[in-house]
């Protein structure tokens, strides 16, 4: 399976209560074979799109969420399916997660967020993620908000081993940014 992170937008950030919100969308690619034809047997067609509904996806949650919710809903959303079994998916969701921050600096700081991606009971014998790097240019977009920019958005993958077998891989898709406060950039500058 394969995950690539395309938008992540930043909402907000309750330093006080240590979440950060974010709209994030992202594709999933993995291969079924049970989805495989022989193009020549159907007028050359070689993919096709069905809704999401009638697919078995591989179920992936994020593991530092507090509140998720899918901005698509399943009767309008669609997976792409090739003739080689390889299936596309897309999935837009708000996150509330996690953000431990480190306060210290403040107002001269930088702030790193995570949100992790993992399977929950799956082995990674069954479903092992290959983390894509996220697109550069005009084929992604990341964005702060009034009070931070984001900086660099990067993946990473992680095993995380459990009674010494690694039982899942945790953290698959890694979406890190590092928020650095506009108030900062503006006190900074507005002196010079």
């Amino acid at each position: 399976m394969q995950a690539k992170v395309t938008v992540a937008m930043l909402i907000e950030i309750k330093a006080n209560e240590e979440i950060a919100s974010f709209n994030i969308a992202h594709y999933h690619i993995w291969k079924d074979p049970r989805l495989v034809w022989d193009p020549l047997d159907y007028d050359n067609i070689s993919n096709i799109y069905v809704p999401y509904s009638l697919v078995w996806r591989p179920k992936l949650y994020i593991y530092n969420g507090i509140d998720i919710k899918d901005l698509l809903h399943d009767d309008v959303q669609i997976v792409q399916i090739q003739n080689n079994g390889l299936v596309t998916s897309f999935t837009q969701q708000y996150v509330l997660s996690i953000c431990k921050l480190n306060l210290k600096r403040f107002p001269f700081d930088s702030q790193f967020c995570a949100i992790g991606q993992t399977t929950a009971i799956l082995p990674v014998e069954i479903i092992d993620v290959e983390v894509l790097p996220p697109p550069t240019g005009h084929d992604a977009l990341f964005l702060g908000n009034e009070e931070f920019e984001m900086t660099n958005v990067y993946t990473r993958k992680r095993y995380f081993h459990e009674e010494n077998k690694t039982r899942f891989a945790k953290v698959c898709l890694k979406v890190t940014q590092y928020l650095y406060s506009l108030s900062t950039y503006l006190y900074r500058y507005s002196y010079v």
